[in-house]
C-alpha cells in the first residue's frame, strides 16, 4: 500500500463529491435528524471499521458526526481510505438529511 499523490486524491474525490481532503486527510460531516439516527450511524461505521480495520477519527455532538481518515501508517491517504469513505458514504446514505 501507498501514499497517494495529490492529482491522485483529487480525482479520486471527484467520485466523492462530500468528502474532502484537509490536513492529510480525507474528512466529512455529516447531519442527521436525531441523535438515534447519529448512534446507529456512528455503530455502522464502527462496524465497518473493525471489517475493514482501519479506524478513523471521528467527533459526534447530538446530530453531527465528523469523520476524518487516514493511513496513519504512510503518514497520509491511500486507496484504503478512499475504501473506507466510499463504503461509509453507501452505508449512510439513507441517513442523511
Amino acid at each position: 500500500m501507498n501514499l497517494l499523490t495529490k492529482t491522485e486524491i483529487k480525482k479520486q474525490l471527484d467520485q466523492l463529491p462530500d468528502w474532502s481532503y484537509q490536513n492529510n486527510k480525507l474528512c466529512i460531516t455529516y447531519l442527521f435528524e436525531d441523535f438515534d439516527q447519529t448512534l446507529k450511524a456512528i455503530n455502522l461505521v464502527g462496524d465497518l471499521a473493525v471489517q475493514l480495520n482501519h479506524h478513523p477519527d471521528w467527533c459526534n455532538s447530538y446530530t453531527q458526526l465528523n469523520i476524518s481518515i487516514m493511513t496513519k501508517d504512510l503518514g497520509g491517504v491511500s486507496d484504503l481510505d478512499f475504501k473506507f469513505a466510499t463504503r461509509t458514504q453507501a452505508l449512510l446514505k439513507e441517513f442523511i438529511l
